[in-house]
């Protein structure tokens, strides 16, 4: 057990300021998150979890873990675009420089940048420090075990065993810091899809919400040769308008707006590590990321002709891709895996994948069209460079997929990520019930159970539902569709949300747009 790291500590206590507090809660299923200072969630406290003696413990672990797994002396380290990650990064860099290992620091990043990073300078071990799309106030590490690799669980958990060990190696590593991983970044983009762009010249409006990806995402798309219309796109890491999570109801209805205003093609988000995109159609339309998934899906199973067609997403993606026509046509095989970025980076390796797609916004692009790892900003290229090679609008080359009504996400806060955990496990048992007495949800027989991430319960007629712990904040999340009528989606979730509600869940993120608004 750790004897100098405090498990919890008192918030600006002077052990606060002095000792390393690393909370077991920390340590998430291929992540590492927490609040850095008192948040609320749902109308619940989360505690200050982690402090920056911590992230100092924390780069002497990854230190000591890149010599003993990796076999490696040197690492690359970025952080993402808040106001406190710099700080938090040079605590993490004189960790990892205490265990005799190199740190080439590339900077305020995205956290795709320090994916490319690791190719262009030839380093399997890195580590971002970033609370990926969490509210400002939390921050965390995105961590690196090779090219296209992050951590999974059982990665985490021989880390977290190497952190409260305490017996980390020594010597004195060598600090360098290498300016100029953006502008490489930003050519290697433009350069690979400059070729395949096809004749059309597209108005887009696009929105980093003042998150670091905003910057990015402008200078790849102006280089491509798109007219750009940016919006809440300068960074101001106050986050004044919302939290750049391009899952968000709100952030896609601003964007809405500007594209409507400025009668655009569409609207490109991108949350606020980079890593993820959102999309509004040419009529203001939020279109969920698992239908921009299928969009790209579709074109990359043409256009290659591979004779191995699998494509990967995750349990809290649209049923569509079974049923789409050109996925069929190219005899696609479809296959489902869990939640979380690690996962189905992971998955779309493990099966030779063409690409892999999780409904949050995580896009894993393979062959000649990336390297495997999630980039919110090649994403958004490739929907451009797709949709220039077409007459259509968005809209109706969306509307050409399998038509479907589909909720957005939503999470319930709960109390610790311990009851996250019971919760679905009685959520499961539940619907195990259900089905063995032949009994109906939301007046649907169900047809069969997916437990693979929670449990995505499959009703008559192609509708489902999904509940699932987060993997990385104490909430569920909860998601439903159905291919018959706009009511039964609404029904399956009232249904769902009514079954939760007997259980010890908090307030929500946000809310089901009312039923009368959904013409």
């Amino acid at each position: 057990m750790a004897k100098n790291i405090l498990l919890k500590s008192k918030y600006k206590s002077s052990d606060w300021a002095n000792r390393p507090v690393i909370a077991k809660s920390l340590f998430r299923e291929y992540d590492l998150r927490n609040p850095i200072k008192p948040m609320l969630k749902g109308g619940k406290e989360v505690p200050a979890s982690i402090n920056a003696e911590g992230f100092r413990v924390l780069g002497q672990a990854y230190g000591t873990y890149a010599q003993k797994k990796l076999e490696q002396k040197k690492i690359v380290v970025a952080n993402d675009y808040r106001s406190y990650s710099r700080g938090l990064t040079y605590a993490f860099i004189t960790g990892v420089l205490a265990t005799g290992i190199d740190v080439v620091d590339i900077g305020t990043q995205l956290t795709p940048v320090l994916y490319f990073a690791q190719y262009h300078l030839d380093l399997p071990g890195g580590a971002m420090i970033t609370a990926s799309h969490n509210d400002n106030g939390w921050s965390g590490l995105k961590i690196a075990k090779g090219l296209s690799q992050t951590f999974g669980p059982d990665d985490i958990i021989e880390y977290k065993d190497l952190v409260y060990g305490e017996k980390f190696a020594t010597g004195a590593g060598n600090y360098q810091r290498e300016d100029g991983l953006r502008d490489d970044y930003i050519k290697d983009i433009v350069d690979k899809l400059k070729p395949t762009l096809g004749n059309r010249k597209l108005k887009i409006v696009i929105s980093g919400g003042n998150g670091g990806g905003g910057i990015f995402l402008e200078k790849v798309l102006t280089d491509l040769g798109f007219t750009i219309i940016p919006v809440n796109n300068d960074p101001d890491w106050d986050f004044p308008h919302f939290n750049p999570n391009p899952e968000h109801l709100e952030f896609l209805r601003s964007l809405g707006k500007k594209v409507k205003a400025e009668q655009a093609d569409l609207g490109l988000s991108i949350d606020g590590d980079g890593d993820r995109l959102g999309v509004v159609n040419n009529k203001g339309e939020e279109v969920f990321s698992d239908r921009i998934g299928l969009f790209i899906a579709r074109y990359l199973v043409e256009d290659t002709q591979r004779a191995k067609q699998n494509i990967i997403i995750d349990v809290k993606s649209t049923g569509a891709y079974q049923q789409d026509s050109i996925l069929k046509k190219q005899q696609t095989n479809v296959i489902f895996c869990k939640t979380g970025h690690s996962y189905v980076k992971t998955a779309t390796q493990e099966n030779d994948a063409l690409a892999g797609f999780e409904k949050s916004g995580h896009f894993f692009l393979r062959d000649k069209y990336g390297r495997g790892y999630d980039d919110g900003v090649l994403s958004a290229a490739w929907v451009a460079t797709i949709l220039s090679h077409s007459d259509k609008s968005l809209a109706d080359l969306l509307a050409e997929q399998p038509k479907s009504y589909q909720s957005p996400t939503l999470e319930p806060a709960v109390n610790n990520d311990k009851e996250k955990y019971e919760i679905v496990d009685q959520v499961i048992k539940y619907f195990q019930g259900l089905q063995k007495d032949k009994k109906k949800f939301a007046g649907l027989a169900i047809t069969e159970l997916i437990t693979v991430n929670g449990i995505r319960f499959m009703l008559e007629g192609g509708a489902w539902g999904l509940v699932r712990a987060s993997s990385n904040q104490p909430n569920l999340v909860i998601t439903c569709e159905s291919f018959n009528t706009r009511r039964e989606m609404y029904d399956i979730m009232e249904a769902t949300q009514e079954h939760l509600a007997s259980y010890n869940i908090g307030e929500y993120d946000q809310e089901m747009p009312p039923y009368e608004d959904k013409k």
